[in-house]
């Protein structure tokens, strides 16, 4: 699976002998993270990429800028991390099979944007700040949920 940079994805299939293409479907993604068949879109909508249909679009938030999404199976957690003008970071939290949201938790003012979301087990997230005045880089969130 891979995405082309102009907001289409590809879903290939890979064996011993060749490549063979198997679908594309036009889906604004900007990250996403793989696990139990499914893709976990940075905007917040669950893909089943064989079947080429939308399985879940879980509810926008008022943040600007969507930055990333992680899973853990072991928490049965979809995290999502977006922020605002204001640089304020917030941790979006929903249940891996209902997709029913957990309070979310506000980092507060964190300088620059954020990259490199991870889900760290033990409903921990990490994420990379990047930009100017970015003093700290990596940042740990934990007892999420």
């Amino acid at each position: 699976m891979y995405g082309d940079g102009g907001g289409s994805l590809f879903v290939d299939t890979l064996d011993a002998t060749k490549i063979t293409w198997t679908g594309q479907f036009t889906l604004q993604v900007s990250g996403f993270a793989y696990n139990n068949g499914l893709l976990y879109t940075a905007v917040k909508t669950v893909v089943d990429p064989v079947s080429k249909i939308v399985i879940e679009q879980l509810p926008p938030n008022d943040f600007l800028s969507d930055a990333g999404v992680a899973v853990s199976a072991d928490d049965n957690r979809i995290y999502y991390i977006t922020w605002d003008a204001q640089h304020n970071k917030r941790i979006l939290d929903f249940d891996l099979n209902s997709y029913v949201e957990a309070p979310l938790f506000d980092t507060g003012v964190l300088p620059g944007g954020a990259d490199h979301f991870i889900a760290c087990s033990n409903h921990t997230v990490a994420f990379n700040l990047f930009g100017s005045g970015v003093t700290k880089n990596i940042v740990l969130v934990r007892g999420l949920k």
